[in-house]
């Protein structure tokens, strides 16, 4: 108002989330909107200190009845046509005996066996029983926040299993014919550079099928962002712009974006050296890097080139703009590169 920025205070919880009504779909005649997501529940018990969630939800954690959210599933699948359907959940998997109720209510459906899912999960909270039950009711897609190969930094940012626990989830899931992902945070308190490689390392190791490394990022509320404060390593630019983990691809190639924050013993430099280091090494095959341009519907691309010969004629300028912007990113690293290595030995012979 006026130009001032008004902060609400906070809304009383919406405690039975079935008294919603149901996503107003049909409100976005777009064709080019992707109506493939759903939300089943919210919140997230866990306490994680790099996230938001848990200041937004106050580790409270509700559910949609199985239900509703078939209700929502079937709508998708006979009025939109989507045979693909991302579960937005936190974390899918906090309660199992909900999730066997919604696996034989898509199973009683009409769009059992139409359709496929793909969802968000911690490692410590799979099992072979419960993975073979979503696999049986179509959901063939399964995203874990691994965060970091490092034992010790789980530990610092309280996520409350083991990299293990990780480790066990995923090839748990590859072997049952899950398509994996996976999600790596860079710059967390305490890292080492050594950290981040073990992270590339682990990647290679797992077989995942999508992989992002992004930048810790502080948002307000967190402990992160008071460790940030606390160490005077907190930099926010303008209204929040630069509080974003994928900042290293998202930022114009001639005007950088500042992370918000970098720990002690690392460089801005450094972490993001090393976060195109890392994508270069995994999507440095043909297989993995036509994928993120592929099959939208599957919910694993970056980029939708529409459904028909039209729409990719329309959406080509957009392509050869977004592959001109990572091909400048990729080449000045390329060239960066062995400066950077060099100096860095160099630096620790020193030592």
């Amino acid at each position: 108002m006026d130009g001032k920025v008004i902060h609400n205070q906070r809304s009383a919880g919406i405690e039975n989330l079935d008294d919603l009504p149901q996503f107003p779909y049909g409100r976005f005649q777009n064709k080019s909107y992707d109506f493939g997501f759903v939300i089943s529940s919210r919140g997230c018990p866990y306490d994680c200190f790099f996230c938001s969630n848990k200041i937004n939800s106050q580790r409270k954690f509700r559910y949609r009845s199985a239900e509703k959210v078939v209700e929502d599933l079937t709508l998708l699948f006979t009025k939109f046509n989507r045979k693909y359907v991302y579960f937005l959940d936190d974390n899918l998997l906090v309660n199992h005996k909900r999730i066997k109720d919604l696996t034989e209510e898509i199973k009683k459906s009409g769009v059992f066996g139409k359709m496929h899912f793909n969802f968000q999960a911690r490692g410590d909270n799979c099992n072979e029983e419960i993975m073979l039950m979503l696999f049986e009711a179509g959901f063939r897609g399964v995203y874990f926040g691994i965060e970091t190969a490092s034992e010790k930094l789980m530990q610092i940012v309280n996520k409350g299993e083991t990299v293990q626990e990780v480790i066990d989830a995923v090839g748990l899931a590859k072997r049952l014919g899950f398509f994996v992902s996976g999600n790596f945070i860079f710059g967390l308190p305490g890292e080492k550079p050594q950290d981040r490689k073990d992270a590339f390392k682990l990647a290679k190791k797992l077989k995942l099928d999508i992989v992002k490394y992004n930048n810790a990022t502080p948002y307000p509320g967190t402990e992160l962002y008071h460790i940030a404060l606390k160490e005077n390593r907190l930099y926010i630019q303008g209204l929040y712009e630069n509080l974003n983990s994928v900042s290293s691809f998202i930022e114009k190639p001639f005007q950088k974006t500042p992370f918000s924050y970098v720990p002690e013993g690392n460089t801005e430099k450094q972490i993001k050296m090393d976060i195109y280091l890392g994508s270069l090494k995994f999507y440095f095959n043909v297989r993995r890097f036509t994928r993120v341009f592929t099959n939208p519907d599957k919910n694993v691309a970056w980029f939708d080139f529409g459904h028909s010969f039209s729409d990719f004629i329309k959406k080509l300028p957009s392509t050869f703009v977004l592959l001109f912007i990572l091909s400048i990113k990729f080449s000045g690293f390329l060239i960066q590169y062995p400066f950077y290595t060099a100096y860095y030995k160099i630096k620790d012979l020193r030592k």
